[in-house]
């Protein structure tokens, strides 16, 4: 198992999931959230009342740091975008800016979009529950 998750948007609305990455149990990998997907959470939290800082919180509880995408990363995004012409890079930028974060960390992804990642070797995609699943299992 990877020592290192990123983390896409949408695992945020799986309570069960966020309740464990805050428990001790969780406490062996480090888990990275992608500027992108900190901005769409961050935009979720508002439109309940939430602010930034409960945010924040909320990503120092489950242990996370914020990876912005970097220039070194774009040789990769290019041969991911052009090895994938089926996923339409104006339907999947974001997609594409996630995987290709997931693949320079050497990471897992939890996704509750597992489909949009199909370009990514499926043994590096997990739902929260699968991911959880694996986790308890150890």
């Amino acid at each position: 198992m990877s020592d290192v998750i990123t983390l896409d948007s949408n695992v945020f609305r799986n309570q069960r999931f966020f309740d464990w990455l805050t428990s001790p149990e969780s406490n062996h990998s480090k888990h990275v959230f992608p500027l992108i997907t900190f901005i769409e959470v961050l935009v979720w939290y508002e439109m309940r009342g939430l602010t930034r800082i409960d945010l924040d919180d909320d990503l120092t509880k489950i242990r996370t740091e914020i990876v912005e995408f970097s220039v070194e990363y774009v040789d990769q995004l290019m041969s991911n975008i052009r090895s994938n012409p089926s996923f339409l890079f104006r339907h999947h930028a974001r997609d594409f800016l996630i995987g290709t974060i997931v693949q320079q960390k050497a990471s897992l992804l939890v996704t509750n979009n597992k489909r949009h990642f199909a370009w990514l070797p499926p043994q590096k995609v997990l739902s929260p529950e699968e991911y959880l699943s694996m986790c308890l299992s150890l």
